[in-house]
């Protein structure tokens, strides 16, 4: 017998922008059992690497932190760590590092970019994004480029 979870196939095929569902644990837990085991397996990494980053101590400089190892799972398994990040409402610097660690397994390393923006009330704001998507830090001026691990 396979669980229903049609209420929230379409919010977690693949996660939107903006807006958070509220989501019941039962049903988090029925799309977990409906799921496959790969996108499953990125799921629980994603929430290892996430739960990682928050429990440093602290910063020693812009490195690249150390995340568990990746899972070897097909890259379709991907949107289980998109959905993670996207539930838990991720800074954008926890989201970069983790995206990262996850193309770095995949033999496709990019630098995580800081960047700064000056708002018209003399209002700093900083965001972090992948340099494989530039336009995500559009309005922003680099400061910074954090390697992946082992890389330079």
């Amino acid at each position: 017998m396979t669980a229903d979870v049609s209420p929230i196939d379409d919010v977690l095929v693949r996660p939107p922008r903006g807006r958070r569902p509220r989501l019941r644990p039962l049903e988090i837990v029925r799309w977990c059992r409906a799921t496959d085991s790969d996108t499953l397996r990125a799921a629980v990494w994603a929430l290892r690497a996430c739960r990682r980053i928050h429990s440093t101590p602290e910063a020693r400089g812009l490195v690249a932190p150390d995340l568990p190892r990746v899972p070897a799972v097909a890259p379709a398994a991907r949107r289980g760590v998109e959905h993670v990040l996207w539930l838990r409402a991720e800074q954008c610097l926890v989201t970069a590092s983790v995206r990262q660690a996850w193309l770095a397994a995949r033999a496709d390393e990019q630098d995580v970019v800081i960047g700064v923006a000056v708002d018209r009330p003399a209002r700093l704001r900083a965001h972090a994004w992948l340099s494989g998507a530039p336009e995500e830090g559009a309005g922003y001026e680099e400061i910074a480029r954090v390697p992946p691990r082992g890389a330079g």
